[in-house]
């Protein structure tokens, strides 16, 4: 048997044969999420969503919970029981020739299942002799919150620490503080700062 220096072309038996070279095309894969929890959240449970580049390479998906043992997973892929506090999810595909995700898809998410609290930080004395009034408080939270204000029967407004009024009625009021964290917890009910305003001389 005689051979070309590329082996492509040989004579065997007097015959001429043809043989051609599989050339198999490996490509990275590249993990990506396409579904996964709100930054801060109040569910315990966590549902993900991934696929990858190159889909028919792809054998299977590896998925780790925080500090986990990574275990084989699908999309989608869920987990129960989670705890307060930060977490991390990490995905990647597993390849069939040796072309894994070198590096998995990463997400990170806050669980918050506690109300968020208000504290007064400086409230106006029961009785005042002015019409101007300001209260001063804070919103308390693991995740970022909001608050939210009315004075007596007015409409509900968002409010920042400081909440200021001026002209008011000589007569009683009562301002409510409401707050709500990013997760979508919120205060089980509102804090009241009561007040009377007297401008009028004894």
């Amino acid at each position: 048997m005689l051979c070309s220096p590329n082996k492509r072309f040989c004579i065997f038996l007097g015959l001429l044969s043809c043989t051609s070279r599989v050339s198999t095309s490996v490509h990275r894969i590249e993990t990506f999420l396409t579904s996964a929890p709100s930054l801060y959240t109040n569910s315990a449970a966590a549902v993900f969503e991934f696929a990858a580049t190159g889909s028919k390479e792809v054998a299977t998906f590896r998925c780790q919970l925080d500090n986990l043992s990574p275990v084989d997973c699908a999309s989608p892929f869920r987990v129960d029981a989670i705890g307060e506090g930060l977490h991390v999810f990490r995905v990647k595909a597993i390849g069939r020739w040796e072309n894994s995700d070198p590096s998995p898809a990463v997400w990170e998410w806050h669980v918050d299942t506690e109300a968020p609290t208000i504290r007064a930080l400086r409230s106006p004395p029961l009785y005042l002799g002015t019409t101007y009034v300001e209260a001063q408080q804070q919103c308390l939270d693991a995740s970022p919150c909001t608050m939210r204000c009315h004075l007596d029967t007015e409409e509900e407004q968002p409010c920042g620490a400081l909440w200021q009024r001026e002209g008011l009625i000589d007569g009683p009021h009562a301002l409510f503080v409401q707050a709500e964290d990013a997760a979508g917890n919120h205060t089980p009910s509102p804090v009241s700062i009561l007040f009377n305003i007297d401008t009028k001389p004894p």
